[in-house]
């Protein structure tokens, strides 16, 4: 149930652009912690981890997330989804 919940927000933030990076969705290097981008390659630049379902390591993207799991995010082939784990904290709205 957890997995779910942690998809269909990461499902969320990604088509409402809650969290995307403002190079339409490109990995960038200003982007906020907990950022969900899509990168043309098969590996996640510095500064990001790959969205697959693994354990948190970083405090700050817990408190972002509001979960122990990166989300789980199926990309198309040759390509990957990345979460920020660096950059500043998003802004409350």
């Amino acid at each position: 149930m957890a997995n779910k919940v942690t998809h269909m927000l990461a499902t969320l933030v990604i088509s409402s652009g809650i969290l995307a990076s403002a190079n339409a969705m490109a990995c960038s290097s200003d982007a906020y912690t907990g950022s969900v981008c899509l990168m043309a390659a098969t590996f996640c630049p510095d500064g990001y981890v790959e969205a697959n379902g693994a354990p948190v390591t970083y405090q700050m993207l817990k408190s972002v997330l509001g979960s122990d799991k990166l989300p789980s995010l199926q990309a198309p082939a040759g390509t990957k989804y990345c979460v920020s784990v660096s950059g500043p904290y998003p802004p409350r709205p």
